[in-house]
């Protein structure tokens, strides 16, 4: 992720790729560790993911869930992801098991 902004109720995020989202928060679940948000997109139909930490575990400290459509899209979105999860390992200081 290049940079981040706040825009009313949403979050605008520039991704390395030049890629543009707009990031709606679905909710927040404190005591889960849980983040689900949404993203609006002329592209893509329905998007929606979730992010939870895990009690500390070595093999899957966290989940990460992601459902989108059109399913054409689906392999861009995993790699999107995957390299989203490796920005969140190496921010929170972990490596990839």
């Amino acid at each position: 992720m290049l940079d981040s902004r706040l825009d009313g109720d949403a979050r605008i995020v520039t991704f390395s790729n030049g890629t543009v989202a707009r990031e709606l928060l679905v909710d927040c679940d404190e005591a889960r560790r849980r983040l689900v948000y949404a993203v609006v997109s002329e592209r893509i139909k329905q998007h929606s993911a979730a992010v939870q930490l895990l009690p500390r575990r070595r093999t899957q400290p966290a989940r990460l869930t992601v459902d989108v459509l059109p399913h054409e899209i689906a392999p861009y979105m995993n790699a999107q992801m995957d390299q989203a999860a490796l920005a969140m390992q190496k921010k929170l200081g972990r490596s990839a098991a």
